[in-house]
């Protein structure tokens, strides 16, 4: 097993590292190492990498429903905190970022499930 293009710029991306030469030459580096300790490790952080893709696609489809309280469903009637569903899922996100971090020995450059500067947690209402 092998890390692929995708699978480095999928680290890239979720590590928070720019897109620089040092940063792209840092991780291919660190994937070199990891192919050449074991196959298993490439196939424990591609995981990880699957994983998080799978949580940003549940993130996007969650978004525009995140200042709901509550949800409605036959089993009956859930009340949620204000954001708490994203938090759950960014919290997740968070985890695999760790051990994907962890994985290749690399340091976590920029969270970028945390919350953009300036943002509040306003619920609008009509």
């Amino acid at each position: 097993m092998s890390f692929t293009d995708p699978d480095k710029e999928a680290i890239r991306h979720y590590l928070g590292y720019p897109v620089d030469q040092a940063s792209i030459d840092r991780i291919q580096n660190r994937c070199a190492a990891v192919e050449s300790l074991s196959s298993g490790a490439v196939d424990t952080a591609q995981g990880h990498i699957r994983k998080l893709q799978q949580l940003d696609k549940q993130l996007t489809q969650a978004t525009p429903f995140a200042a709901q309280t509550f949800s409605s469903n036959a089993g009956g009637t859930n009340q949620y905190v204000p954001g708490q569903r994203l938090r759950i899922l960014k919290d997740e996100a968070r985890r695999h970022v760790g051990e994907l971090a962890s994985a290749l020995q690399l340091t976590i450059s920029r969270d970028i499930y945390a919350a953009a500067a300036g943002q509040t947690g306003r619920v609008m209402r009509a």
